[in-house]
């Protein structure tokens, strides 16, 4: 998403779309896609303010972020990236911690030792080093040649991991299987998350990210979406979670105390507003659908009546009776007896 009319100067506005397309970029065509970062320039050489890509951009914004995105559609690919920046790779180094201190990983070390050392692969290169060594030797005065092999560093072999969903007898790679498995996977990554570094959770080394999950709802009925809204309420306040979504299931979660809604609309360019919070105890899609385009459904009338009925009950001694508050109501609004 995107803030088309920032105009501050003391602000940086990244995004990331799924819009892919050429742009001018000082004396150069940039192609933007789903992994380009962006950052806003108001005043670019030719005039017309625009998102941009330059040179440093991505690794500046990795040095002061942790973004992780669950895509609608079919790029969740990060969630099964075992890299270091990425979710699932921070999961992983933080469980495998440990590992380096035990018995099996020291015996790893020593077996790599001897697999590649004198009496292993490298008794097959000696004629190699020999030859290698016999011209230096002739060119350069005495010099001796050898192949070494290090073992590899701990979070290098962990990044060459991948996940495997075992389904109906058949285990098969994560990335063979389709949109809605990869988003199920991914969800259920940011639950694992959750609860590692929740207000129960011990886990420090995987707070402070940020989480932009786009429809979370789809491919889940309402119950799952119940419990992935419970797992997400885990991650704050440690890590930020920005959440798209069209499903009063997960809007009921709303919290007042921690949460924020805001409306994003088009008019030319895409804009984001914070939405002005009427007098329910937390959003609907009614109020949202009132805000968004000024339609006032049958369901925010429910939601009205229900408000001003409990008030009156409540605050104006109403007797309960819809009668009696029929009549409160023509006299307040003074509206004629006869209204509809």
């Amino acid at each position: 998403n995107s803030y088309r009319d920032a105009q501050k100067q003391d602000q940086m506005i990244f995004q990331r779309s799924s819009k892919e397309e050429t742009i001018s970029q000082g004396k150069k065509n940039v192609k933007m896609n789903i992994k380009t970062m962006r950052i806003w320039n108001p005043s670019p050489e030719d005039g017309e303010p625009k998102f941009e890509n330059p040179s440093g951009v991505s690794s500046t914004v990795k040095a002061l972020f942790s973004p992780q995105f669950v895509y609608a559609d079919s790029h969740n690919e990060d969630f099964r990236d075992f890299g270091s920046t990425k979710i699932t790779g921070k999961l992983i180094a933080s469980l495998a911690s440990d590992f380096y201190e035990d018995s099996l990983y020291k015996d790893f070390l020593t077996a790599h030792k001897k697999a590649f050392g004198k009496d292993g692969v490298k008794k097959y290169l000696t004629s190699a080093e020999d030859d290698l060594s016999q011209l230096l030797d002739n060119q350069f005065g005495e010099s001796k040649i050898q192949f070494t092999f290090d073992p590899p560093e701990a979070p290098d072999m962990l990044k060459k991991g991948s996940i495997k969903i075992l389904e109906n007898g058949l285990l098969t790679d994560a990335s063979e299987k389709g949109n809605g498995m990869q988003r199920a996977l991914a969800l259920a990554i940011i639950q694992v998350v959750a609860e590692r570094t929740g207000k129960n959770g011990t886990d420090d080394t995987i707070r402070g990210m940020q989480f932009f999950v786009d429809e979370p709802e789809i491919y889940l009925h309402p119950l799952a979406q119940d419990r992935l809204m419970e797992s997400v309420a885990n991650l704050t306040p440690e890590n930020q979670v920005f959440i798209t979504t069209h499903s009063p299931y997960i809007l009921r979660h709303f919290r007042k105390t921690t949460d924020s809604v805001n409306i994003l609309s088009v008019h030319g360019g895409k804009r984001v507003r914070p939405m002005e919070k009427l007098n329910f105890k937390s959003p609907t899609i009614a109020e949202v659908t009132y805000k968004a385009f000024g339609v006032p459904t049958v369901e925010l009338h429910s939601q009205l009546f229900s408000f001003l009925y409990m008030d009156w009950v409540e605050h104006h001694n109403g007797s309960g009776k819809l009668k009696s508050f029929n009549d409160y109501l023509i006299d307040s609004c003074k509206l004629s007896a006869d209204y509809p």
